[in-house]
């Protein structure tokens, strides 16, 4: 059976969570507001900049996070100890 492919906002979401944040605490982290956090997370993609920023942040690869063929679990399985 083929695994759910996702875009880059459930990633995101997930990599937040895994870290105990709440998105104005992202928000700070990265000068921007929470409703701009919360756009990133549900339905507008962030830009270029902002993606390098978080990936730099957390640790994560900009390959990993914006390739759809990834999918969640399998993103989770990677991330989980981070």
């Amino acid at each position: 059976m083929e695994e759910f492919k996702v875009g880059i906002r459930y990633k995101m979401k997930y990599i937040r969570k895994l870290h105990h944040l709440k998105q104005h605490q992202v928000a700070e982290i990265f000068g921007i507001t929470r409703d701009c956090l919360a756009k990133y997370e549900t339905t507008v993609c962030p830009p270029a900049r902002f993606i390098f920023l978080f990936c730099k942040h957390f640790n994560v690869s900009a390959d990993d996070l914006l390739d759809p063929d990834i999918s969640l679990e399998t993103f989770k399985e990677k991330y989980q100890n981070i």
